[in-house]
């Protein structure tokens, strides 16, 4: 999906896991995008965090540049 949306030039949003303190469910290099029509792709935690990457997609689609976020233990997230 993702080489289509980026052939056929959709606006989509990527989250990638770029670091990990202490336990986590997912590694650096785990991402998830979410496309133009809201389909999702891949996985950046297996819970809650999908839930906020979802919420911030729309403003990353049309960002046209990296958008830095942390998402923190015990509820503390400031994407």
């Amino acid at each position: 999906m993702l080489g289509r949306w980026y052939a056929d030039r959709e606006p989509f949003g990527l989250a990638t896991v770029v670091a990990v303190s202490r336990s986590a469910p997912r590694d650096p290099g785990a991402a998830m995008a979410v496309g133009p029509g809201d389909e999702v792709v891949g996985s950046v935690s297996g819970g809650c965090v999908e839930g906020a990457v979802f919420e911030l997609a729309p403003a990353w689609k049309h960002a046209l540049k990296a958008v830095g976020g942390v998402h923190g233990v015990a509820g503390q997230a400031g994407m």
